[in-house]
């Protein structure tokens, strides 16, 4: 039994959101043998919201191009097969996830984070020549269990919404496991292959993550960190976390740590 089969079975009056269909449809033409670049454009171009917001990201500094595009299958073209998806699929999901204003959930801020760790990793592994097509929608979707699990109680009143600075730790309140290992979870059961989720499962503990998934997981522990420094109150907390270079070094660096 899953880890999500069996906290739906302590908690029987939960039901956890569903991805969209058209992220069902993304990965399903992914997940095919051969999948057709062509279809997957019609698939994106079918919902115009998501088609403004791949177009953002492609004329974004992530990618830089040279000059301006202006239609998705020019952005697709430039992306690459991969990108382009795990882009699309990152929104799809995202979106799919906002809430009601009456709900207190601060989804701009939940929104800003995400995304600012998504660029951060996506520079990081760049500029240390360990990129990977993967790192942008693995650091977008890192804490997805947090606004999933926040939906199920608030959407089903199995408990009283916990307040914004509470959010980090109501995953592993509620079910028992860490935020991390649960959005593993969660995206594992819609299909999102395991090149991306496993890097999210150990980005808080990079080091016991498998070989081919250690750099990703350096790289999303780091980001993360950029990211709560960029976007939270508690800067000089942040500050300090990131202020030695020892520190960033030895544990963070993609590249095997230097002997000090």
């Amino acid at each position: 039994m899953s880890i999500i089969d069996e906290f739906l079975k302590q908690h029987p009056n939960v039901r956890l959101p569903s991805p969209p269909a058209i992220a069902i449809s993304i990965l399903d033409e992914t997940n095919k043998t051969e999948p057709c670049f062509s279809r997957l454009g019609e698939i994106i171009g079918s919902d115009p919201g998501l088609t403004t917001r791949v177009l953002q990201i492609a004329n974004s500094p992530i990618i830089a191009p040279l000059t301006p595009l202006d239609n998705l299958d020019k952005a697709l073209a430039r992306m690459g097969l991969t990108l382009a998806t795990n882009i699309a699929l990152s929104f799809a999901l995202i979106e799919n996830f906002r809430l009601k204003p009456t709900h207190n959930f601060d989804f701009d801020y939940f929104w800003r984070r995400a995304l600012t760790a998504a660029a951060s990793a996506n520079i990081i592994s760049t500029t240390t020549k360990h990129h990977n097509d993967n790192i942008f929608i693995s650091s977008l979707l890192q804490d997805i269990s947090i606004l999933g699990v926040y939906i199920a109680c608030a959407e089903n009143h199995e408990k009283e919404q916990p307040h914004i600075n509470k959010i980090s730790s109501l995953v592993e309140d509620y079910t028992g496991y860490s935020h991390a290992h649960f959005s593993t979870e969660i995206l594992e059961q819609w299909g999102v292959p395991k090149s991306i989720t496993q890097p999210i499962r150990f980005h808080h503990q990079p080091e016991s993550a498998p070989k081919n998934y250690k750099n990703q997981a350096r790289i999303i522990n780091l980001a993360s960190k950029l990211s709560a420094l960029l976007n939270n109150n508690h800067k000089v907390k942040k500050t300090e976390q990131l202020q030695s270079e020892r520190t960033v070094r030895k544990k963070y660096h993609p590249n095997t740590a230097r002997s000090q």
